[in-house]
């Protein structure tokens, strides 16, 4: 956070308004009446580019990989195969990586910047990753299929003595993507992604339409809203 003033009450709220940023992602103007002065400041959150991770790398998770490498993501993709991770099914993945389930955890640095997609559709698989995603601070884990295995992995997990807290069953998608029709892989891949991206900025995903107010982040009063972007230099596949 970035947080420069020489008056130094002005310096408490602002820093007060910059960590309630993390929790509304909504950036904007404030005003500020400190001894009878008006202080307007923006405040905005920058957030660092989104990492998609896919534990499975099936035909089906080619191309969320290269839609999520369209819009300036770092993409990995593991297996714990390794026919399923040739290059030349992910040319534009900025790493493959072939890696058991018991090492997840080592191999892998998963941050609240983090989107986990479980693809692989083996069920003991997903189980034991989804085991380990749970002991990080990833604010998505998607699950790719029906909705019956993640309510199967719940009954294993309640046995085992794993409670899932509330903030698991929020961050936990299953089944995963929005609601769009999707049958394809390619409209699957758009409707994980759309999801991905309304849980990162804290939208509902719904129709633009149905909004009373505009379409795009606005305090009542600030004229514009800069969203500023950036996006990592591509690399090549590891």
């Amino acid at each position: 956070m970035r947080n420069q003033f020489s008056n130094s009450e002005l310096a408490n709220f602002v820093l007060n308004d910059l960590k309630q940023l993390f929790n509304t992602k909504k950036s904007g103007a404030k005003n500020y009446q400190i001894s009878g002065v008006s202080y307007d400041v923006f405040v905005e959150l920058v957030q660092p580019t989104v990492s998609w991770i896919s534990f499975g790398g099936g035909f089906d998770a080619r191309p969320v990989s290269e839609l999520a490498k369209s819009l300036g993501w770092r993409v990995s993709v593991t297996d714990a195969c390794v026919a399923h991770i040739a290059p030349i099914f992910f040319p534009t993945a900025d790493k493959l990586s072939l890696c058991q389930r018991e090492f997840i955890d080592r191999d892998f640095e998963i941050n609240p910047y983090t989107a986990c997609v479980l693809m692989s559709h083996n069920y003991e698989y997903d189980r034991d990753v989804l085991k380990k995603l749970l002991n990080t601070p990833t604010p998505y884990i998607g699950i790719l299929g029906p909705r019956k295995r993640f309510d199967k992995m719940k009954q294993e997990f309640q046995q085992s003595g794993i409670e899932l807290s509330d903030f698991d069953l929020h961050r936990i998608h299953s089944p995963i993507g929005l609601d769009i029709g999707a049958e394809a892989p390619d409209e699957i891949a758009v409707s994980i992604i759309s999801e991905i991206q309304s849980k990162f900025t804290n939208r509902e995903g719904g129709f633009l339409k149905n909004l009373d107010g505009p379409i795009h982040q606005r305090e009542p009063n600030t004229d514009q809203v800069f969203k500023q972007s950036y996006v990592e230099e591509s690399r090549s596949p590891k």
